[in-house]
């Protein structure tokens, strides 16, 4: 899997050229960021600006969002592009994989 759409304008992709050796970047109306990059500041009524929640919130959460909304249905290349975004900045362990650990 090279890319996927998380929501409106917001792709994970090794496709840009920002991306390097296999490790996606997120990419946000054409921007590439990576993992512990800021996410930028839209106002609400933009089409992104459900995405800012005030600062110091990174593209990670973005992601891990994600995965804590949907991991359920993601597919294994989804699930592993995930993981290496999250992986660059320290976040290894998926939300839901442990919750389902913890009931077994």
């Amino acid at each position: 899997m090279e890319s996927m759409k998380i929501a409106f304008d917001l792709e994970l992709t090794t496709e840009h050229p920002a991306s390097s050796r296999g490790i996606p970047v997120l990419v946000i109306d054409g921007e590439a960021y990576g993992a512990g990059d800021l996410i930028p500041e839209m106002p609400f009524g933009e089409p992104l600006g459900w995405v800012y929640n005030g600062a110091g919130k990174t593209c990670v959460d973005i992601v891990r969002g994600h995965i804590v909304d949907h991991g359920h249905e993601l597919s294994p290349d989804a699930t592993y592009m995930c993981m290496s975004y999250m992986a660059t900045v320290g976040v290894t362990a998926a939300p839901w994989r442990r919750e389902e650990q913890a009931s077994e």
